[in-house]
Parts: structure tokens; C-alpha cells; sequence
């Protein structure tokens, strides 16, 4: 019966509700739960006022994030697996998460808002929040880097990874709203980069391990947040980099350039 429960919820995506296997396909996990219930949530929304709108997502972001501050103080993880994975597994965790980029989406939609919001220096402003908090969160903070306790603590495990939602939000808001450096980010540069990040995404589990122990090995337990997190990135890329170009050019645009170029049925586009 645990065999039967354990391979229904990997065909499904069911983690933690018929199953406590939590590993191979957790991110996954997180995705379909977004599929499954954001539509029912827009369009509970959708019935209410713009402002009654924003109050309630923000409400449920504020309860949720309090649910795990108090559980985090109840039962802190035991390892730093431990939190991994129960940052992003329970419903309560990963639904934070989508509830502020729905948040996001919402505010964009609503013309009215947007106009204002698109008024110099607005833009520059919101783009700029959102950068000082997205640097503030990764290079100030450590929320896990190694295999022991060291940076598990309330707020990695409660109110870190909204805040990184949030910041995104903000740098997105300010995009789409035409802030000063838009420019820059449609740039064939980062363009390129956005292309391989899919690739980027499958194989990140074959180095990511490596990369903190190889920055812990060259830089010892004494190194600065900051200095850490640079060091596993440029470990991180020099390794998935080449890969990734690879599996980019060989193995996902072919498909990509051959759904293209599939001609539609009975003549229908």
C-alpha cells in the first residue's frame, strides 16, 4: 500500500497528501498546485472590488506568512534538507509565494493603476525598491549553505523567500511600467540568457551541491555572506554553463523550431 500511495503521488504531483516522499519531483509538486487552484482563486477574485481585491490577497499573504512564523518557532528544521524542502512542499509555504506574484499580475491588469504607476518617476522608483531588496535578501542573508544549521532561523524559513516574491514583483512592475534601464533588460545579452534559463533550470541540481562545497572549501567558515553567494555563482555557471548552451542548442530549440513549423490541421491555425 506504501508502494501503491508512493507511485500514485509522483504520477500526480500529490506530495504530502497521500504520501511523505518529498523528493525528485517537489518543484514540480509546487508548479501544479498553482495550476490547479490560481484559477478558482482568480476568479473568486475577480468578483470583488479592485481595492477589496488587494486587501484580501494581501491579508492572505500576511495570515499564511504568520502560520509559518509560528510553526517556524514551534519546529525548526533539523538540517538544512529539512528546510528545503519544507519551505516549498506544504501548501501553506508555496501558496505565499504565488498569492504575491498573483498580487503582481492583479495590480498590472488594473489600467487605472498602471497609468499612475507609469508616471515618471514611478517606475524608476518601484524598479529600484525591488532591486535593493532582491540584493539586500541574497547578498545579506544566508539562508542555507552548507549541511548544518548555520542560517536556519525564523526568518529564513518564514518570511525570506516572500520577500524574494516580492522583490521580483516590484522589478517587474517597473519593467512593464517603462522605468529608465527597460532598455538594458531587452538587450540580446539578457535576451540570451532568459533562452537558456529553462535549460539552466533541469540541470541546476548536478552542480549546485558541488558549487557550495567547492566555495566552502576555498573560502572557509569565516567568509561573508555576500563574498559566499558570488563565489557559488561563478563556481555554479563556469560548471552548468556549457552544458546548458548545449542542451540549449541541440536538444530544446530543434523542438522548439519544429513546433514552429508543424502545419496546423484541417488548414486551422
Amino acid at each position: 500500500q506504501t508502494w501503491a500511495l508512493t507511485y500514485a503521488a509522483h504520477l500526480f504531483f500529490l506530495h504530502r497528501y497521500f504520501s511523505n516522499e518529498d523528493t525528485v519531483f517537489w518543484s514540480l509538486v509546487a508548479e501544479t498546485r498553482f495550476y490547479i487552484f490560481a484559477p478558482f482563486i482568480v476568479l473568486a477574485l475577480l468578483q470583488l472590488g479592485s481595492r477589496t481585491r488587494y486587501l484580501a490577497l494581501a491579508g492572505a499573504i500576511l495570515v499564511l506568512s504568520g502560520i509559518n512564523f509560528m510553526r517556524a518557532l514551534s519546529s525548526p528544521p533539523a538540517t538544512w534538507i529539512m528546510y528545503f524542502l519544507t519551505i516549498n512542499i506544504p501548501l501553506r509555504n508555496s501558496a505565499v509565494f504565488f498569492l504575491t506574484g498573483m498580487l503582481c499580475c492583479f495590480m498590472w491588469s488594473d489600467r487605472k493603476l498602471m497609468h499612475s504607476m507609469s508616471t515618471r518617476p514611478y517606475p524608476d522608483v518601484i524598479f529600484g525598491a525591488g532591486i535593493l531588496l532582491f540584493l539586500g535578501l541574497t547578498a545579506g542573508t544566508v539562508p542555507y549553505n552548507d549541511y548544518s544549521l548555520r542560517g536556519l532561523n525564523w526568518f529564513s524559513e518564514t518570511l525570506f523567500f516572500p520577500l524574494v516574491a516580492l522583490a521580483f514583483s516590484l522589478i517587474l512592475l517597473g519593467l512593464l511600467a517603462g522605468c529608465s534601464c527597460r532598455k538594458f533588460f531587452e538587450s540580446r545579452l539578457l535576451r540570451g540568457i532568459a533562452l537558456i534559463s529553462y535549460s539552466t533550470f533541469l540541470v541546476h541540481n548536478i552542480f549546485a551541491g558541488e558549487a557550495w562545497t567547492i566555495a566552502d572549501r576555498w573560502l572557509g567558515s569565516g567568509a561573508s555572506a555576500s563574498l559566499l553567494w558570488l563565489t557559488v555563482f561563478a563556481v555554479y555557471m563556469a560548471c552548468t554553463l556549457p552544458l546548458v548552451v548545449f542542451l540549449y542548442f541541440f536538444v530544446e530549440k530543434p523542438f522548439i523550431d519544429r513546433a514552429h513549423k508543424v502545419p496546423a490541421k484541417n488548414g486551422h491555425s
